[in-house]
């Protein structure tokens, strides 16, 4: 039988004519483009206009789009960048404990260094985050905000309008620049609208691979320039981001964001269906199957994390569904060959043998109502024979 992928959450398979504009870039663009010569001028060209589609996807200035080589370096230098520009000494920054390893690590790495000071919020039981927890944490040293706008785990949507509504008010009243607020939108933008100003973010993290675009390659929005440089030395993207671009990565991740934005409606009503689908075929045919988080309006519809009954831990399943040709996984793929359980889940409560016996299903553009069928039927064989 051909091979059933529910990991889209990792990962997404390539988009055909992201593939082909790719490959026409790396075979005739292959100047630098800080090279005055005509050879650099073509790849700068290639390059200003991947910039200009991407900024007028997320309804943002030119300069306002930043290359980075992945989502985890956007969100590195979000993080690391306002700290560096920030003037008073051991800043404060607020995350959510649910947040994605290269925020979470990157703000802890930060704490164990002694340049700051990391307030961490937890959320409900259900992978949901009360603003209002967020707002009681401000205080005149908070230097930033970091709270992802949809989980990778669990698919919890977070209140990113409400917290950036308490912000702007903490800075009107202080006059201030600060804090500084950034989303890591990279499981969101798929279903979800991540215009700026709609958001009212200061800083904004794509992942290109996360939208069937190609690895290697993700951005850092903002609206703000009160960051400093991570990765010196050329002065390349607006001086934020040295290094020579990546353009035929560039090129492919910019028509992946428009196709994907235009599709955006589209997919979420699929999504909605299959996920419907999914749950009705786990209560008829896997019974004592739990979701981890919920379902509806504050959940992405295509990530499904569930309880799985039985002696099986995680990585048991996993293996046992991967020889029947499905593909799912127990978290974030950065941290799939630990041995610990999922920080979100015990984040929410659940106890880590609870934790360690939870798979995370993620549904994407080529899910098909009878893949999903097969999933079920062959977990329900593995729950009866565990």
């Amino acid at each position: 039988m051909k091979p059933i992928y529910l990991d889209y959450s990792a990962s997404t398979p390539l988009d055909k004519d992201v593939s082909r504009v790719m490959n026409a870039v790396s075979e005739e663009v292959f100047g630098n483009p800080g090279s005055l010569h005509s050879f650099g001028q073509k790849a700068l060209s290639v390059l200003d206009s991947s910039r200009e589609r991407v900024a007028r996807v997320l309804d943002v200035d030119f300069r306002e789009v930043v290359f980075t080589s992945s989502a985890t370096e956007a969100n590195n230098l979000a993080i690391r960048g306002v700290l560096k520009a920030f003037p008073k000494k051991h800043p404060k920054v607020i995350i959510s404990s649910i947040e994605h390893e290269s925020v979470m690590e990157t703000a802890l790495d930060l704490e164990r260094e002694g340049i700051a000071r990391v307030s961490m919020i937890p959320p409900n039981t259900r992978g949901l985050v009360s603003f209002r927890d967020i707002e009681k944490e401000i205080d005149e040293n908070t230097a930033l905000v970091s709270l992802m706008y949809a989980n990778n785990i669990v698919g919890s949507i977070e209140p990113i309008r409400e917290v950036s509504s308490a912000i702007q008010s903490w800075r009107a009243k202080k006059n201030s620049l600060y804090p500084i607020f950034h989303t890591d939108a990279a499981q969101a933008f798929s279903y979800l609208d991540c215009g700026m100003k709609t958001l009212g973010v200061d800083l904004l993290t794509l992942s290109s691979h996360k939208i069937h675009g190609p690895k290697g390659v993700g951005a850092l929005v903002l609206k703000t320039k009160t960051l400093l440089p991570v990765i010196t030395g050329g002065e390349q993207e607006f001086g934020l981001r040295s290094g020579t671009e990546a353009v035929p990565l560039v090129a492919g991740f910019a028509l992946a964001v428009e196709k994907a934005s235009k599709k955006r409606e589209q997919e979420l009503q699929r999504s909605r269906a299959l996920n419907h689908h999914l749950l009705s075929l786990l209560s008829k045919r896997a019974p004592g199957v739990r979701i981890n988080g919920g379902t509806g309006d504050r959940f992405l519809p295509n990530i499904v994390n569930l309880f799985i009954p039985g002696k099986r831990t995680s990585k048991d399943l996993l293996i046992a569904l991967d020889m029947n040709g499905i593909a799912v996984s127990s978290g974030a793929a950065c941290s799939s060959r630990s041995e610990k359980s999922s920080h979100v889940l015990r984040a929410m409560g659940l106890k880590e043998n609870e934790a360690k016996r939870s798979i995370r299903v993620s549904m994407g553009t080529f899910t098909t109502k009878r893949e999903l069928s097969r999933f079920v039927s062959v977990l329900a064989s593995l729950i009866k024979t565990s």
